[in-house]
């Protein structure tokens, strides 16, 4: 672990520890800042510091050394007012609470639905694991796209030495006979690895029904993007921080939506990127999945959906770019939970094998 700067030892010999500032109008008299509450809090983070290791992630560890660093080296400066010994006070608090937030938690394995690791390079279909058994097709792209000029989605070296799948030329899996209702509930997560092989507009990384009941794909500036449909209404939402997916790198995603929370999460490499709420998203507000009598029952790995026959016609690059996942996937799995910061954390390290 990171030094911690120890000022704080030193100041256990002071009985109350009290810093001067000249406020009075008049310049005259000096008025203490009581930092008491400060140097309790700052000794509370170092504790919580001491015993961190393998209950916390990593960045978390670094996020509050650093925080608590910026504010020693704040209280070995003379004459700090109150106003900012209370704003270095707010700060410490903050930076704690976000830090206890990613203690590492175990998620419960009843609320894993699905889950494809693809480490059996040779089952077609892939069986998921979890308590829904869905089979997933190993399927071309479609033909009337690229003709003969496609194939099945091929293995390739995964996360942590497993295996991934990867996909090209529209290549993709689909899980036919699915139930919306056992898979959309009103808490769902979405965690997946992936690896593109170039950042394009579309990147799809899973469909049901498009955007018409929900998708998850990568946008051309690298941003994760998912659309819950919920009452007729798709909202497009993404975690607002480019570069977030870059090419040839594995990355770790995780989205979750909480329908009686009326919140929305992004989480990249472990980390809370982005929290959507009312405020930014007004119809999360007291909403359902949208799950359409006549949608097409097939769930889309890879891709948007299949090519209609009798659609306007489509060039394979156009499909690629804005219907298709062309890179890896590995460690696919959908929750019926919205997962928490510690349980993202601890999925993130167990899965990356730290």
């Amino acid at each position: 672990m990171k030094k911690i700067l120890s000022f704080i030892a030193m100041a256990a010999f002071v009985a109350v520890p009290m810093f001067t500032s000249c406020t009075d109008k008049e310049g005259d008299e000096t008025v203490t800042a009581d930092t008491t509450a400060l140097e309790a809090e700052i000794s509370a983070c170092e504790e919580l510091l001491a015993d961190a290791e393998g209950s916390y992630p990593a960045y978390a560890i670094s996020d509050l050394e650093e925080i608590l660093n910026t504010v020693n080296e704040a209280m070995a400066s003379t004459g700090l007012s109150q106003t900012v010994v209370n704003n270095l006070l707010a700060q410490l608090q903050g930076a704690k609470e976000t830090f206890l937030a990613a203690e590492f938690e175990a998620i419960p394995e009843a609320n894993l639905l699905l889950a494809y690791d693809f480490e059996n390079t040779t089952a077609d279909p892939q069986v998921s694991s979890g308590s829904l058994a869905y089979e997933a097709a190993l399927t071309a792209g479609p033909e009337g796209v690229f003709g003969t000029d496609t194939g099945l989605p091929t293995f390739v070296d995964g996360v942590n030495g497993g295996k991934a799948i990867s996909f090209d030329k529209g290549s993709h899996l689909e899980i036919s006979e699915f139930d919306y209702n056992a898979v959309l509930k009103d808490e769902f997560a979405i965690s997946v690895w992936v690896k593109p092989t170039e950042i394009v507009a579309g990147n799809y990384v899973f469909s049901i029904n498009k955007w018409n009941t929900c998708k998850l794909n990568i946008q051309n500036e690298g941003k994760p993007f998912f659309t819950p449909n919920l009452d007729g209404n798709a909202i497009d939402s993404d975690n607002e921080t480019a570069g977030s997916v870059t090419t040839d790198k594995w990355t770790h995603l995780v989205v979750t939506i909480s329908l009686t929370k009326d919140q929305m999460q992004f989480f990249v490499d472990g980390r809370l990127t982005k929290t959507w709420d009312t405020e930014g998203k007004p119809a999360l507000a007291g909403s359902a999945w949208n799950i359409p009598k006549d949608a097409n029952n097939i769930i889309y790995i890879g891709t948007s959906g299949a090519y209609v026959p009798g659609d306007t016609p489509v060039e394979p690059a156009t499909w690629e770019s804005n219907e298709s996942f062309n890179g890896a996937i590995d460690n696919l799995k959908i929750y019926d939970l919205a997962l928490s910061a510690g349980q993202v954390a601890k999925l993130y390290s167990d899965e990356l094998g730290e």
